[in-house]
């Protein structure tokens, strides 16, 4: 490529790297007391701003005329695609199936890349060993912040990784303690107009160029994860595929340290055109270490080397395992609501709120036995109406509310009471007055 191209590419990704850095200081808090994202390998999402995301890395490709995708499985779908790129969140070498359906995808394609980057690489001790240097108020809680993410990639590391893993691209020394890679050599021009000073390369475990003697014999097991007994044949085509049917690749180291190969270009005669680009790790590949102008220049060489401009490239997400694998592509259907549940954590909380509301059915609406008719209810019962007028005092809640209500109640039936006695009273004394008057008339002479 060009100087003058490199120059603007470089200068391009310098801000983009500045908006990176802010991205993540705001995400931070702008305190070294926040907790970075250490999704690692990712580039949508949480991944976009993670330490050891690939959304950086995606945006240079972008910017030097790349298409960008992102797939979680090896299918056929991949044939799409030119050029693939894999960062695996696992230690393990890549397994036996993964690797035979990638080389299918490099024979049976045209000028394809593969690229291949090694796990050992620790952003989050980068991020906070960095921190603990700026002197603050916090420097304290940066170191020990450092410590703890030491100690957490460690024993993960030291879990995962195998101690010496034969993988048919390359021989992986897991067992190897992390150090600086200070002495960079290159005879493909990928130091030009680097400066190796300002580099901070670190080298852990290390992915070396395998020999004849390190093919595993037949009855040992081939790494990447497969611990079950094989049957036989199958043994016999896995060591017919290592040793009669390709050979061994051919490597060719196109950055190199004084602790081993930093990237190797590996060939094979089966492969055609296509080429694997093994990357030890993701040391100036990830977010964080994009930022140092240096690793941008050593990232652009190898996007040089992949010939990304004009090209679909897509960017290949697994855990440990690897990705599945699938000779046919899966259907497309469309979406029903239920994809929520395979979200991580919204999953996990919607089927324990599914179990308690169905739960809060079964308590709040049993039907136990038969049923039967419920006796109706007499309408003449004045208690009943007694009942209802209390229940509506005790929703007033006032005491004086109630006795004034009392009052006006008794009151009224007093007068009401007084007034139908008197007229009572009148009426016999009407009665009385008009007997006594008939009583006192004399009798009538007879005619």
């Amino acid at each position: 490529m060009p100087q003058s191209t490199r120059s603007e590419i470089d200068m391009r990704w310098r801000a983009g790297s500045v908006l990176f850095v802010a991205a993540l200081l705001a995400a931070l808090g702008c305190a070294p007391t926040g907790e970075p994202s250490d999704a690692y390998g990712r580039r949508h999402g949480e991944g976009s701003v993670s330490l050891a995301g690939t959304s950086v890395l995606a945006r240079m490709i972008e910017g030097m005329g790349g298409s960008v995708a992102t797939w979680s499985r090896i299918s056929p779908k991949l044939d799409e695609y030119d050029v693939i790129v894999w960062f695996p969140d696992d230690f393990d070498a890549p397994g036996l199936r993964q690797r035979t359906a990638l080389e299918d995808w490099l024979a049976n394609g045209a000028n394809r890349r593969l690229v291949y980057v090694g796990r050992d690489y620790d952003a989050t001790s980068q991020y906070w060993r960095d921190a603990s240097k700026i002197r603050s108020p916090n420097q304290w809680e940066a170191a020990n912040r450092l410590a703890r993410a030491r100690t957490t990639h460690d024993w993960r590391r030291n879990r995962e990784s195998p101690e010496e893993q034969y993988a048919r691209w390359f021989l992986l020394k897991g067992s190897g303690v992390p150090r600086p890679a200070r002495r960079l050599t290159s005879n493909q021009g990928w130091l030009e107009d680097v400066d190796t000073s300002r580099t901070e390369l670190v080298v852990g475990a290390q992915l070396d160029r395998p020999t004849r003697q390190d093919v595993p014999a037949p009855t040992a097991a081939v790494g990447g994860g497969l611990e079950l007994p094989m049957e036989r044949r199958e043994w016999q085509r896995q060591r017919y595929f290592e040793k009669n049917d390709a050979q061994l690749p051919i490597a060719q180291v196109l950055l190199n340290s004084e602790h081993g190969p930093l990237v190797q270009r590996v060939t094979d005669n089966r492969w055609g055109n296509s080429e694997l680009l093994v990357v030890t790790n993701g040391g100036f590949l990830l977010n964080l270490p994009l930022v140092n102008s240096e690793h941008r220049k050593l990232a652009a060489r190898l996007l040089e080397t992949c010939d990304v401009a004009d090209r679909r490239v897509v960017f290949l997400e697994s855990t440990a395992g690897g990705p599945p694998v699938y000779e046919q592509e899966l259907e497309d259907t469309p979406p029903n609501g239920l994809e929520l549940f395979t979200v991580w954590p919204i999953g996990f909380v919607m089927v324990h709120l599914l179990g308690l509301g169905l739960l809060s059915c079964f308590v709040l609406y049993p039907t136990f036995g038969r049923p039967r008719e419920l006796p109706e209810e007499n309408t003449s019962d004045f208690g009943r109406h007694i009942d209802a007028v209390g229940d509506l005092l005790a929703q007033t809640k006032s005491e004086m509310h109630v006795t004034e209500v009392l009052r006006q109640y008794h009151t009224a039936i007093k007068r009401e009471s007084g007034a139908t006695h008197a007229s009572k009273d009148d009426g016999r004394a009407a009665t009385k007055t008009s007997t006594s008057a008939e009583s006192k008339q004399p009798p009538s002479s007879p005619s």
